[in-house]
């Protein structure tokens, strides 16, 4: 039987100041036009975190069986989003650190960013490349000496995000994570059932 995987994910896109997360939903952002996967930090299981580039991500994740991945997310309805609709992988079991730290942190976290929760959890702290990145699609980036530093950050961020989920997992119930899959697999994997009569 195949080795079921741990996949950390932290994707890295390309926004500016209409086309953002804090301007349009979620679904609109993932399949505008405009939309571009720059590059994307990975962690298999405890392994090393690495940068896939984003024209070579299509063909990275081919090497993932669906049926036995878990992908650990900050934030998994966006990562886990851009994952179905623009690859067509979806994981077996989706988990959301974020969504981790809320449920068992929330009475005592200030907020839920990743920056906040890193830094209150006492895991590691947060880069600020990706102000100097807005508006730069990836050539733009690399052009300007930006692409090693875009990296680096990138690769803070997922490791940020095992670190979070490695620390608050234990106590994370088994009933809880398969009620979080199933949460985000109605946006992320959205069924209907039509009453034809």
């Amino acid at each position: 039987m195949p080795k079921h995987r741990l996949l950390f994910l932290d994707f890295e896109t390309y926004y500016d100041d209409q086309y953002s997360l804090r301007v349009i939903p979620t679904p609109n952002y993932i399949l505008d036009q405009r939309y571009e996967t720059i590059m994307c930090a990975v962690k298999e299981d405890t392994g090393p975190s690495k940068i896939i580039d984003g024209p070579d991500f299509a063909k990275y994740i081919k090497q993932f069986d669906p049926a036995h991945t878990t992908t650990v997310t900050y934030n998994a309805l966006f990562d886990n989003s851009i994952l179905a609709w623009r690859y067509g992988f979806i994981p077996s079991r989706m988990i959301d650190a974020m969504g981790m730290a809320r449920a068992l942190r929330g009475h005592q976290l200030t907020g839920f960013s990743l920056e906040k929760v890193a830094h209150e959890l006492g895991v590691g702290e947060k880069l600020g490349t990706l102000v100097k990145v807005k508006g730069m699609r990836r050539n733009q980036i690399i052009a300007a000496g930006l692409w090693e530093e875009f990296k680096t950050y990138a690769v803070q961020d997922v490791e940020l995000c095992a670190k979070i989920f490695f620390k608050l997992y234990g106590e994370f119930p088994v009933s809880e994570r398969r009620f979080m899959d199933l949460v985000l697999r109605c946006t992320i994997q959205p069924s209907f059932i039509a009453d034809r009569k």
